[in-house]
């Protein structure tokens, strides 16, 4: 719900790296709740060759957009970001 959702977090300088497996494709993020300001700032959001994380931002239809700031994103076989929400995600990587 809105009121429970992880509202105003910012994950900043991390290395987001080959998330999943095999069976089951990974994320660098997923947005998958109605929270509001949410910033991803100077991180390193990457898939490496023959790995499994195939989007670096994925918002499913339950999320918001995200803030993106300055982020160094690479990779994904299924591109940098998938925007499953009505919502439009207006900043660069």
């Amino acid at each position: 719900t809105q009121a429970n959702a992880p509202h105003r977090n910012t994950f900043r300088k991390n290395t987001v790296e080959n998330n999943g497996w095999q069976e089951s494709a990974g994320y660098g993020f997923i947005i998958d709740s109605p929270a509001e300001e949410v910033v991803l700032e100077d991180n390193i959001i990457r898939n490496t060759e023959g790995k499994f994380q195939k989007t670096a931002i994925y918002i499913s239809k339950n999320g918001l957009p995200v803030k993106l700031v300055n982020n160094m994103i690479s990779g994904h076989e299924e591109g940098e970001i998938i925007n499953e929400s009505q919502s439009k995600q207006s900043n660069k990587p």
